[in-house]
């Protein structure tokens, strides 16, 4: 299941042409492109270093490996963090269906991964490089580790 869950986030990744919110190039996939280059725009958030470095150096990691590896094309500069963090959504998509699948039973969990996976919003936002879908991916697994009580 959850290789068709990824699949499903890399539709909508490869999909998604526009932008949501300017932050998701600007704080994250600009500033490592301008690290891993030598180009692009960094905003001042960063000339008064406001920002945590944490989210794009991921994306930093990624795109110097595509550059060591020759494969620096601007569809793929452009496609990769969209299906990292589409992969990273659908990961977190999987482990809260677990959860409620423990805790409720598999017709609820499968009810709820259906509404999960046809919302709209998670649709457009889920493979966005903005840290709120970074943030709201790590919390859903950090909350699908939380056990079941045991009352």
């Amino acid at each position: 299941m959850l290789v068709y869950l990824v699949l499903w986030r890399w539709v909508w990744a490869v999909l998604s042409q526009t932008w949501y919110v300017p932050d998701e190039t600007w704080q994250s996939v600009e500033v490592a492109h301008s690290v891993v280059w030598g180009r692009g725009f960094i905003t001042w958030e960063w000339d008064e270093a406001i920002r945590s470095s944490l989210h794009p150096t991921v994306f930093i990691m990624v795109f110097k490996l595509l550059s060591l590896l020759g494969l620096d094309f601007q569809w793929v500069v452009v496609l990769v963090p969209k299906l990292l963090t589409g992969t990273l959504t659908a990961v977190s998509d999987y482990a809260v269906y677990q959860m409620v699948r423990r805790r409720e039973g598999t017709p609820t969990a499968a009810w709820f991964l259906l509404l999960l996976q046809t919302d709209w919003f998670l649709l457009y936002s889920g493979s966005r490089t903005i840290i709120n879908t970074v943030e709201t991916s790590l919390f859903c697994l950090g909350l699908s580790l939380h056990p079941k009580p045991l009352y």
